[in-house]
């Protein structure tokens, strides 16, 4: 990690592609992050600051690579010799080992496999921790087995959020599709590494890195290591591949000399502007923007002013142009470069030199040349025509630089490759490019294009369907960025070989279509700000002060803060939630289909709401004598709801909303440590719901009324939603020491109410695999348990989706087999136990 300080003066930082710490200092300040995960200070001035590249803020502690010794194992939930099953659990001390010498110890959970007669075995031996086909059976030949690997402190418990790298030796291969590999979600993994003279295949496909075996190894050659770094990650999920023989895997803890290292991702940077009237930009990825004091223009994700970004001409290689080439024979190996000049020309006329590097290849066989012999062909891939590397692919980064200087130069251009074919006229046997968000803002084709396009998340292959010329701009494909040190892009090849460039050329009446942006976090602080969140799911606040906010495309959540606030939505479904009173406008905005919901969530008592049409009116705010303080004035808003505070559940990225989770999202467990919630609903109650039905109001628990810091903040719960109760007298009353309490049984509690008349609430419901004790506003409570009660209380269409999802709970023997976590205590238990508190 580099640290990047910046003096009194008006400084120009630029960080490195490692996770840096950069701090502007006074001045006004112009500072890049590039790559790595970077966190930026702009202090003091008038900063102008960009995240650029980059993981994320890593908000982990550093720790010693990964291992697994099987004398360190403490326990195996399986019984006998390769004979684990889904759900077997085995834990291993001394995994690593944290900067200040606290010891790891990790939960090693087999969470499939992709046939049940796979033996595994989660504690094999030395050096083969994890054993795959330990039986020898030859037709489990591909099959594959996967894991989550959770991190721990065995002292308490808790999870630990590590900086670590995890290295896997000696991945084999007998023969022909009959290999070892392992793959790893990219979203885990910041970076991956190789030997220079690796002889793994190494692919990122639909957002999965495998590295899989080319030939027979021993543990001790390097060719066959393959390295990931993890950063703020309390789990790692990975998944193995078994040879027709016995696969043993582990993780080493050794470290690749002279590694080849690529980044697999864009950078969730944090930037804070501090003091100062500072423009900022997140760029691509998730990213946490704090604007501080002073009026503040903050873009979440590329902006379309160019921002510090100088405009360039297209990117133009030609073999005219090349400095130099360290590969050698025209046989490119990874990270083998070669230098191109005059690859664009700035506005001033300033020439750019261009630094191609190969990256990765899908197959180590594939011939690869940077600086190809024919015009229109600088980049060649399968020169010998080996009919076997069909498809197979090759990644590139290509820097931008002054050749004066040597310093980096940040770029608007365009990329254009032509001339994309096939071989034959088969759709199988085709020159494809691939992009993604992380390098481009946009791709465009020609109006009546002949490539096939398939997109992936945030990325897009172009894939040849005819043969062409390279003058058919119905085979052209373009990529444009911004604000961009260097972009990288992946080539495929036919049977054949297959000739690349980027040609310096613009489509003629081209179709464009902009990449979905990161999902930000942006807090303007205090001033008057402009915050623009543009593509992604964001998350802005305000704060202080009259801002102008604006969430672009993406389901966005939108907090206005004090001062008299613009909040424009924009496409998507969004969230305006509103704390402090203000003069404010409120425009959700419509999508072209009419299919968003907008929700204006207000968590204030002392209002009316007025209706001046289907989806537009006032909200009038007044203090505790009725007088009026505030008028709020909305329009394309479907919902207006007047929340409680939102309940904040402990995840392990951090305490989140209740109403902000979604299936698939991880919970902390007060018995089981991270767990994934399977479904989640919420029921709406208006005024008049809850005055018909007067046992629906909720339950007040005010902050500390169940000890110190229990909970941490007021919250309300339904009725019915039980509490956890920790005393040494609940243990002699009922033999248990934790027991769950209805909240409508704990009003006996000073601190704990029935709430009066409501204008209105919302109860959010999120559930597990199993009834789970989750931590809620700093308590315990419960998760969803769909018992007879509770499936009667939630809506028809959400009842029918969870006998969707769980056919047994229409029956009331499967419901009671979704047993409680805990003893729950009855109406006259709970008050003879209350009555006590």
């Amino acid at each position: 990690m580099a640290d990047i300080p910046g003096t009194s003066g008006q400084d120009t930082l630029i960080g490195t592609n490692d996770a840096d710490q950069i701090t502007g200092g006074a001045g006004d300040d112009a500072i890049s992050g590039e790559g790595g995960n970077d966190s930026i200070l702009g202090q003091g001035g008038n900063d102008t600051l960009f995240g650029d590249q980059g993981q994320g803020a890593a908000f982990g502690t550093d720790a010693a690579p990964l291992t697994l010794f099987r004398s360190n194992l403490v326990s195996d939930s399986s019984s006998g010799n390769n004979n684990a099953k889904v759900g077997d659990v085995a834990i291993y001390k001394n995994v690593t080992t944290l900067a200040d010498g606290t010891s790891v110890s990790a939960r090693i959970t087999l969470v499939g496999v992709s046939n049940t007669n796979l033996a595994v075995d989660l504690s094999g031996g030395t050096g083969f921790e994890l054993l795959l086909n330990g039986t020898h059976n030859a037709s489990m030949v591909g099959e594959t087995a996967s894991f989550r690997m959770e991190f721990f402190n065995p002292a308490t418990g808790e999870p630990v959020s590590i900086n670590t790298t995890a290295t896997v030796n000696d991945l084999d291969r007998n023969g022909t599709n009959d290999q070892e590999s392992v793959t790893y979600d990219v979203s885990q993994v910041s970076a991956f590494a190789t030997s220079p003279d690796t002889s793994l295949s190494v692919s990122s496909i639909d957002g999965k890195l495998r590295a899989a075996g080319t030939e027979t190894n021993d543990p001790n050659d390097q060719d066959a290591w393959f390295s990931v770094l993890l950063e703020n990650q309390s789990s790692l999920d990975f998944t193995l591949e078994t040879r027709s023989g016995q696969s043993g895997f582990t993780f080493s803890g050794d470290l690749i000399d002279d590694a080849i290292i690529t980044e697999t991702s864009t950078g969730d940077d944090t930037i804070d502007g501090g003091d100062g009237h500072d423009l900022i930009f997140g760029q691509a990825g998730d990213d946490c923007l704090i604007g501080g004091a002073g009026d503040d223009t903050i873009f979440g994700d590329e902006a379309e002013s160019g921002g510090a970004g100088q405009d360039a001409s297209a990117l133009f290689l030609s073999r005219n142009n090349v400095v130099s080439d360290t590969s050698s024979n025209n046989l490119a190996k990874l990270g083998d470069q070669a230098v191109y000049k005059d690859i664009a020309t700035l506005a001033d006329g300033t020439s750019v030199s261009g630094r191609l590097i190969l990256v990765a290849v899908s197959n180590s066989d594939l011939d690869v040349d940077i600086t190809g012999s024919t015009a229109g062909a600088e980049i060649r891939l399968n020169g010998s025509e080996d009919a076997a590397m069909r498809g197979e692919t090759a990644s590139f980064r290509l820097e931008f630089f002054n050749p004066t200087t040597g310093e980096p130069v940040i770029l608007n251009s365009t990329a254009t490759f032509n001339d994309i074919d096939n071989f034959n006229n088969s759709s199988t046997n085709q020159e494809s490019v691939r992009i993604d968000s992380n390098s481009f803002k946009s791709y465009a084709v020609a109006s009546n294009s002949s490539l096939s396009l398939t997109t992936n998340g945030s990325s897009v292959t172009a894939g040849g369907t005819q043969t062409n010329s390279p003058d058919d701009q119905d085979a052209w494909f373009s990529a444009e960025f911004e604000n961009r040190a260097f972009i990288e892009f992946t080539l495929g090849t036919r049977s054949v070989n297959s000739g690349f460039t980027l040609s310096g050329d613009l489509i003629d009446d081209a179709t464009e279509t902009a990449f979905e942006g990161g999902d930000d976090k942006i807090d303007g602080g205090d001033g008057n700000d402009f915050l623009a969140g543009q593509g992604g799911n964001d998350s802005i606040t305000g704060g202080a002060g009259n801002d102008t906010i604006q969430g672009g495309t993406g389901s966005d959540t939108i907090t206005g803060g004090a001062g008299d606030d613009l909040m424009e939505g924009g496409d998507g479904s969004d969230l305006f939630h509103l704390s402090v009173a203000g003069n404010d406008t409120v425009v959700g905005g419509e999508d072209a289909d009419g299919s968003d919901i907008d929700v204006l969530r207000i968590d204030r008592w002392n209002k009316a709401i007025f209706h001046t049409g289907p989806e537009s009116g006032r909200v009038e705010f007044y203090d505790d004598l009725g007088g009026l303080t505030h008028t709020l004035h909305f329009s394309e808003i479907e919902r207006v709801i007047c929340f409680t505070p939102g309940t904040l559940i402990a995840t392990p990225e951090g305490c989140r909303p209740v109403e902000d989770l979604r299936p698939g999202d991880r919970v902390m467990t007060r018995d089981n440590g991270i767990r994934e919630l399977c479904w989640t609903g919420r029921k709406d109650l208006t005024p008049a719901m809850l005055d018909a039905n007067t046992q629906l109001r909720p339950v007040r628990i005010r902050k500390d009324s169940l000890g110190p810091g229990l909970p941490e903040q007021d919250m309300l719960v339904s009725p019915n939603h039980r509490m956890l109760l920790v005393s040494g007298m609940a243990e002699i009353m009922f033999g248990e020491r934790e027991v769950l309490v209805p909240a409508k049984h704990m009003t006996r509690i000073p601190g704990v109410d029935r709430v009066g008349r409501a204008e209105g609430v919302s109860y959010v419901h999120v559930m597990c695999e199993q009834h789970e004790v989750i931590l809620a506003n700093g308590t315990w409570s419960e998760s969803f348990q769909p018992g007879d009660e509770a499936m009667r209380a939630v809506e028809e269409a959400q009842r029918d989706e969870l006998y969707a999802l769980f056919p047994e709970l229409e029956q009331a023997e499967g419901r009671a087999r979704y047993l409680s976590a805990r003893m729950t205590l009855r109406s006259h238990e709970a008050q003879a136990l209350t009555s006590h508190a």
